[in-house]
């Protein structure tokens, strides 16, 4: 085996390239099997307890202090998804301490003195429409890039509504543009050298692609 991410207390699961650690309040994110990674913090994550996380296509689900937390753009963002479950008399949530799925409902077990199971169901949560990432008909180059911009080039017949999305590799969103047929340029100057992930939007579908910046 060998050691790619030292932490502890820690639950994690993988789906296709990509791996989700949960740990302390945070998420661990790779997109490229552990190779890179991106730490993300949300205040709906509250400060947890307990470490749990599931995925169900390409929404990934943790449980702790604040209930359950949902993503579902691959980690990227986070929104609550804790219908149902109970609160305390200060209207607090009760606390997640296991998540468990089949392939209709999620199961949120709660550590409260007075424990509990909910359950939610999945089809609540949206179903992956997103294309491989062979299918999105962008090329991105140079990369590595030493430069201060990335040219993005499309088809001149592909489909309106492309965009894409650049993060920093603690995972901050960067910055977004709207792609138009043809040759398009995106700025970097200013970014330190790296590895950062640009995201490609089309309509309800989306890729990945690992920029590397060289100085």
């Amino acid at each position: 085996m060998e050691k790619r991410r030292p932490i502890r207390g820690a639950s994690v699961a993988a789906k296709d390239s990509c791996v989700y650690v949960w740990a302390s309040s945070t998420v661990h994110l790779s997109h490229d099997n552990g190779a890179n990674w991106q730490t993300i913090q949300d205040p709906l994550f509250g400060q947890a307890s307990h470490n749990t996380l599931v995925l169900f296509e390409d929404n990934v689900l943790v449980g702790g202090s604040t209930g359950v937390v949902k993503s579902s753009d691959r980690g990227l963002s986070w929104a609550d998804f804790s219908d149902g479950l109970p609160k305390d008399a200060d209207g607090n949530l009760y606390t997640v301490a296991d998540l468990v799925r089949d392939n209709t409902y999620l199961y949120a077990v709660t550590s409260q003195s007075i424990a509990g199971i909910y359950r939610r169901p999945l089809a609540e949560l949206p179903v992956s429409t997103r294309p491989a990432a062979s299918a999105m008909p962008i090329k991105v180059f140079p990369n590595p890039v030493s430069g201060n911009k990335i040219n993005l080039q499309l088809p001149e017949n592909a489909p309106a509504g492309i965009s894409v999305r650049l993060f920093d590799p603690t995972g901050r969103l960067l910055c977004t543009l709207a792609l138009a047929n043809g040759a398009n340029t995106l700025d970097i100057n200013g970014l330190a050298a790296g590895v950062y992930a640009l995201q490609v939007l089309q309509g309800s579908g989306s890729s990945f692609e690992k920029i590397i910046v060289q100085h």
